[in-house]
């Protein structure tokens, strides 16, 4: 359990901080907590930081091996972007749902503490392994905050918060999209090193690939302006619950045995 020792103090920190953002979404009103709730965004994401590079340093591998690992560094990529987003847009409004959603995720991760240090795979060991991580889950993390923005501009009262929400989900979904498609570029590459094929047809490519083309459809709804507004949101919403089930669902498949995504207990599941 060496990660998660290493880990636990600066992702407690980051749970209570995004806790903090949290409270600023129930008390709307109390002004010190909406200046409060983006800063604490940014605290926790440099906690997150600690956690990841402390997780590294001390197992001498990268930390995208074990389910947890790899929600930590999925909400690491989700407050990432938001922070990014946040300079080219006014969204502070968003930071107690992305506190939320981060919370969520941290918890969860807590819930299934599987860091144990574990030998990689020889297909593992690939110089493709980092690139597709890296690029599919900040593909994620740029699809959960244009899915955050979808769920807020449907229940938003204000008119100009819907419209700013509207035009975050098309920008983060826009470019999560084109990450999303260098994921599936970088793997198809990486399939070919570990595997001899480009592509091979299992469980888990099938749903990635079927996930790239429900957010294609959902990229071209918004230039139909009868989609624009609340059925791009709905669409948005629908094709981020495919990202949920192709990164967590797929394995459960009674197909998921044969696939080359799975691994022995002693090596990754990815």
């Amino acid at each position: 359990m060496l990660g998660i020792a290493f880990a636990s103090t600066p992702v407690l920190l980051a749970k209570l901080l995004c806790l903090i953002a949290t409270i600023g979404f129930v008390l709307k009103k109390a002004n010190i907590l909406q200046w409060l709730a983006p800063r604490a965004i940014q605290i926790a994401f440099l906690a997150v930081t600690i956690a990841i590079l402390q997780s590294w340093i001390s197992t001498g591998k990268p930390p995208f091996q074990t389910i947890y690992e790899t929600l930590i560094f999925g909400t690491w990529c989700m407050l990432l972007v938001y922070i990014l987003f946040s300079y080219m847009y006014n969204i502070v409004f968003l930071a107690p749902v992305v506190g939320l959603a981060s919370l969520s995720i941290l918890l969860y991760a807590v819930t299934n503490p599987d860091t144990e240090v574990m030998q990689l795979s020889a297909a593992l060991r690939s110089p493709w392994f980092i690139p597709h991580v890296v690029t599919y889950f900040i593909a994620y993390g740029l699809l959960t905050l244009g899915m955050l923005a979808s769920v807020y501009s449907l229940i938003s009262k204000d008119t100009q918060r819907q419209d700013s929400s509207r035009v975050l989900s098309f920008s983060a979904t826009h470019i999560g999209f084109c990450f999303l498609t260098l994921g599936l570029i970088t793997g198809a590459i990486w399939g070919k090193y570990a595997w001899g094929d480009y592509w091979n047809w299992d469980p888990k490519e099938n749903w990635a690939l079927i996930t790239w083309l429900a957010y294609l459809v959902v990229i071209h709804s918004y230039y139909m302006k009868a989609w624009r507004q609340k059925r791009f949101a709905w669409l948005s919403i629908a094709a981020f619950a495919l990202v949920v089930f192709t990164y967590m669902g797929v394995n459960s498949l009674p197909t998921a045995d044969q696939s080359v995504h799975t691994y022995k207990q002693s090596e990754y599941k990815g």
